[in-house]
């Protein structure tokens, strides 16, 4: 059974908070829920992370205009922030498109940049990492994060002290099921860890 929990089917131009069906959205892309039932949601093109309450109580609790500023709440600026995950102590982290940076973001929505600067592949340690169009981003019972790096056509990891390395995939897209950089993706958008550790990851380019 299907039941709508915030937004009314309007555009949100801006986005609206509010209650239920009194909230708007606009391209909202990337969902995750935290130890209480609150859900995070990254709505993408007015750049702002929202958290909806399990009543469907809708808060903006950061961003608000496209740019590349860490701050707290309407301060902090993302372009295109797409998906995000719920990681350690209640920290949010997400993967910041445009600006080809992993962000995180407390639950009282202090924003900072946790790893990447500009676009390109390098597996280094905070902003001395790249990465080309982060996609998604999830995180496991140990803290460590996995993305999908779409146009780098790699599925990264970052460990909790920052560092970026690359768990699988090369710079040539393909559709090659191998080990490590022996395997191959074509724009890799979304995934997820299991319990087991394994990643799922949704390979967009090769269907």
């Amino acid at each position: 059974e299907v039941s709508t929990l915030a937004g009314s089917g309007a555009v949100g131009s801006p986005p609206k908070d509010g209650k239920g069906a009194a909230a708007t959205f606009y391209y909202p892309t990337g969902i995750d829920i935290d130890h209480s039932g609150n859900l995070y949601v990254s709505d993408r093109v007015p750049a702002r992370i929202r958290r909806v309450s399990a009543e469907g109580d809708v808060v903006t609790v950061a961003g608000g205009t496209e740019g590349n500023a860490d701050g707290q709440g309407s301060k902090a600026g993302f372009d295109e922030p797409c998906g995000l995950a719920l990681g350690k102590a209640g920290v949010v982290y997400i993967a910041d498109r445009n600006n080809m940076r992993i962000r995180a973001m407390t639950s009282a929505g202090l924003v900072s940049t946790f790893a990447g600067s500009f676009g390109g592949h390098q597996d280094a340690t905070g902003t001395n990492a790249k990465f080309f169009y982060p996609m998604d981003i999830a995180a496991d019972a140990t803290g460590t994060l996995y993305v999908a790096d779409m146009l780098n056509h790699r599925i990264r990891t970052i460990a909790t002290d920052a560092t970026a390395t690359t768990l699988a995939g090369q710079a040539a897209k393909g559709q090659t099921d191998a080990k490590g950089a022996g395997a191959s993706f074509n724009g890799p958008s979304g995934l997820d860890v299991d319990a087991a550790g394994v990643v799922w990851v949704s390979d967009t380019g090769n269907h």
